[in-house]
């Protein structure tokens, strides 16, 4: 039995067997790509019949234009982990490669290398044809250098994190709707809940405003996610923090997989997973995900009040809910076993699921009422961001929202105060708009100034106190 970690032979094997695929995948990225060029210049053209004038070059993100990079995780990576690794869900094929001198952990490395090779040449085709793109349009078509990079990196990362995921998976399950439930359960559970959970505690606590700062609670940190995110104060394709967490989070994974890898039976092969726990693990965890919704409406129906109307209704949304959860307990059972005789056995689990549910519930009002009884001294109050909870209406019915009125008259779109001492030492309010000129910073410390009169007619349209 050879004992290294990887195998050359193994590798260039594995590329052998891709090759066709990684051909078919670059050419089709190709064509894509170039299909964005030809359209973001068919737009300028349009735009210039449609004026009369050359408006200039039009400088793009890179993802705007690298939209096949959108596709590229979630797509052409499954496709050449269930390539590779297919053997894994028969049996002749699983006894076979068992039968080789190499390890499992060498051939896991060897054909795990194969598939990131191939994914990485589809990535630089498709960047070899944006140059040539960006040569040709360059007097119509420019892309931001300072996206690039940051996003070509996210991308990788985010492959190197669904292939682990889905290595995983591979591990332990033998057929390929156990390989892809298992997978999508450990790409997209973890995210979904802390964000189901947050978003359901904090949304009801209006005056907590999140943190402005990347944290592993938000979406755009992780690449995969950052697909689906577009954050104002944290853009996800040109974060490094993003590249490094994604990569970190998809080494564990990876490692996981190594373990379970090698120590994967070769009779799994044909089931849906190597033993009754694992099954019953991932039909609990599906189940779980589904009810998500209730325990939202629930944690809002005990905390915020409502009327009795909206109670009903609630209440009749998560019984709707919950029988859908339970239909998906047994419909998953079935599917993957096929076999009726299991779904008597696996109704005292039901248990597990209702206990999570009381304690994901638990969890939830938990951390409302610590965030309810913090109480800060006025020293530790060290500023204050303004936040939009609800559209008011004006005297003239009108609709009068804080952040639409500075960012129209002033273009701020971000306004906070620093304080010091309780506001006895400091009080600083910093906005990032452009509405006073230099030449009438002056006026703004004169008694009774303001803006908002020019005529004896304006005193019927002042609608917000700006007098001094």
């Amino acid at each position: 039995m050879n004992k290294k970690i990887f195998s050359g032979s193994l590798y260039c094997e594995g590329l052998h067997q891709l090759r066709l695929m990684g051909i078919v995948i670059s050419a089709v990225a190709a064509v894509s790509t170039i299909t964005t060029y030809i359209t973001m210049l068919l737009y300028t053209v349009i735009e210039y019949f449609e004026y009369g004038q050359y408006s200039g070059i039009t400088p793009f993100d890179f993802p705007e234009v690298a939209t096949f990079f959108g596709v590229l995780p979630f797509i052409c990576v499954p496709l050449l982990v269930m390539n590779m690794f297919s053997y894994l869900n028969k049996r002749n094929g699983s006894d076979f490669y068992h039968s080789i001198p190499y390890t499992r952990g060498c051939r896991l490395i060897s054909f795990s290398a194969s598939i990131m090779t191939v994914i990485i040449g589809i990535i630089a085709v498709v960047m070899l044809i944006n140059g040539i793109m960006l040569l040709v349009f360059h007097n119509f078509i420019a892309v931001t250098p300072g996206t690039v990079f940051p996003y070509v990196f996210n991308v990788i990362a985010a492959a190197f994190l669904v292939m682990s995921a889905m290595l995983i998976a591979k591990s332990v399950t033998g057929t390929g709707f156990s390989n892809v439930v298992f997978t999508l359960l450990l790409l997209f559970m973890p995210r979904l809940m802390t964000t189901v959970i947050s978003g359901t505690v904090y949304g009801g606590l209006a005056y907590l405003v999140p943190s402005e700062n990347t944290n592993i609670f938000s979406n755009g940190v992780n690449a995969l996610f950052g697909f689906f995110t577009f954050e104002s104060e944290f853009n996800s394709y040109s974060s490094w923090v993003t590249t490094a967490y994604t990569f970190v989070l998809a080494a564990i994974y990876f490692a996981v997989a190594y373990i379970l890898f090698k120590r994967r039976p070769s009779e799994t092969a044909g089931k849906s997973a190597t033993s009754r726990k694992v099954q019953g693990l991932g039909r609990i965890a599906f189940t779980l995900l589904i009810c998500l919704p209730a325990l939202a409406i629930l944690h809002n129906m005990i905390n915020c009040s409502s009327n009795d109307d909206v109670v009903i209704s609630d209440g009749i949304g998560v019984f709707i809910i919950y029988d859908a959860a339970l239909v998906a307990y047994f419909l998953y059972e079935l599917i993957l076993t096929r076999k009726p005789k299991n779904l008597l056995r696996i109704i005292p689990s039901l248990a597990i699921v209702l206990a999570l549910n009381i304690g994901i519930l638990g969890i939830m009002g938990g951390v409302r009422e610590y965030e309810l009884s913090f109480s800060p001294s006025a020293d530790e109050i060290t500023g204050i961001t303004p936040i939009n909870t609800s559209n008011e209406y004006n005297y003239y019915g009108e609709e009068d929202n804080n952040y639409d009125y500075f960012l129209k008259k002033a273009g701020a779109t971000k306004i906070t105060a620093e304080i010091r001492g309780g506001g006895t030492l400091m009080l600083k309010v910093l906005d990032n708009g452009k509405g006073i000129e230099r030449e009438d910073m002056p006026k703004t410390i004169l008694r009774h100034a303001t803006s908002k009169i020019k005529t004896a007619d304006d005193l019927d349209g002042v609608l917000t106190l700006g007098f001094r």
